[in-house]
């Protein structure tokens, strides 16, 4: 070959396409991540509410203490505000307590929190009395059903 003579082109390999079980896999892996994403986010919603809840009856108290004090406890619209939302499931009365629960749905499992309140002094209105993340507080299920 002299240095004026130029190659052929080679020829261009035809593209392979993906095999079907590759795209299977792919969408499935796709599909995955979307839902993993989904349940993230709902779990960091819930823990995020929970948050603002301890630290809104931590600053109701006096000298932050941890336990709510009688009349410096939450209402249900103190809870709402707090929370940023209302609740999504109806709220349940049992005895003196009625129960809230709020709940962020993830692709895998729904997150809640549940807050608890009891009658005030003047017997119309309530306030918080205990509240707990996925779970319902003991004082629930140990309450009985009638005044």
């Amino acid at each position: 070959m002299s240095s004026g003579e130029t190659l052929p082109p080679m020829a261009e390999m035809p593209k392979k396409a993906l095999p079907l079980s590759r795209i299977i896999l792919l969408a499935i892996l796709a599909v995955g991540v979307v839902a993993l994403a989904l349940d993230v986010m709902a779990r960091l919603k819930a823990k995020s509410a929970h948050a603002a809840i301890t630290e809104a009856a931590k600053g109701n108290n006096p000298d932050g203490a941890q336990e709510p004090v009688p009349e410096n406890r939450l209402s249900p619209a103190d809870i709402k505000k707090v929370v940023g939302r209302e609740p999504k499931i109806e709220s349940r009365q049992k005895g003196a307590f009625r129960q809230e629960t709020y709940s962020w749905r993830g692709a895998m499992r729904s997150y809640f929190v549940c807050v608890i309140y009891t009658r005030n002094e003047d017997g119309k209105s309530y306030v918080m009395d205990d509240f707990a993340q996925n779970e319902f507080p003991r004082m629930w299920e140990e309450a009985s059903p009638a005044d």
